[in-house]
């Protein structure tokens, strides 16, 4: 019965709600996803529903955050405790990491992609893998680059070819080639996995075809 004019005291509210549990407390976090709902209460309320991923209901919230014209909101979806996620609960966190990726502002995309690296999702299907592989080939280099090093850090030993083939799709755009160098050099020297180094051994038998790319 606490007034929640006052943004301050709604998202006390909501916390206290998410941390009561219980049916009772559920049904009134859904009351509160209502049109023009303040920011930070939106994602307060975002937060508090992580106690109830098992919920059909809580799924729809989130994918209704993922397209909230409020970038901010949507990009604190990757927040999503992902820990004791079952396998389908993962591709839910994955189809909605794939929609911020998919979104109109840069920001929202380069925050995720920032991420992604090490956002512990075990993607067993490799669905977010490939998203990232995807990315790879976005118009803006910087964000290609993101999604590389997501690649790297995120790419198993089977899967060499695959990342190699893509890079080679890659190499005649330019800028990008030169983006995504350094983040291969990151990840060579001394103590460098096989894995790491044989994508670099692909790369250099694929720019030897190309005279341009001789300082490369």
């Amino acid at each position: 019965a606490v007034p929640v004019k006052k943004v301050t005291v709604a998202k006390e509210v909501v916390r206290l709600l998410g941390e009561l549990g219980g049916g009772d407390a559920f049904q009134e976090l859904l009351r509160l996803d209502a049109p023009g709902t303040h920011r930070d209460v939106r994602i307060a309320l975002l937060r508090a529903l992580w106690d109830h991923l098992e919920r059909a209901e809580t799924w729809v919230i989130f994918e209704k955050a993922v397209q909230d014209p409020d970038w901010i909101v949507a990009s604190k979806l990757a927040d999503i405790p992902l820990g004791r996620l079952s396998m389908d609960a993962e591709e839910r966190v994955v189809t909605l990491l794939s929609k911020i990726l998919a979104r109109s502002e840069p920001e929202a995309r380069q925050d995720l992609l920032n991420r992604m690296a090490h956002v512990p999702l075990a993607d067993a299907r490799r669905s977010l893998f490939k998203r990232l592989l995807d990315h790879m080939g976005t118009e803006a280099h910087e964000e290609a680059a993101l999604a590389f090093f997501a690649v790297l850090q995120r790419m198993n030993s089977s899967e060499v070819d695959t990342v190699s083939r893509r890079l080679s799709e890659l190499v005649k755009k330019r800028r990008h080639l030169l983006a995504f160098i350094p983040h291969l050099k990151g990840r060579l020297g001394p103590y460098a996995s096989t894995m790491h180094r044989q994508v670099a051994q692909n790369l250099v038998h694929a720019l030897k075809s190309d005279p341009l790319a001789v300082p490369q």
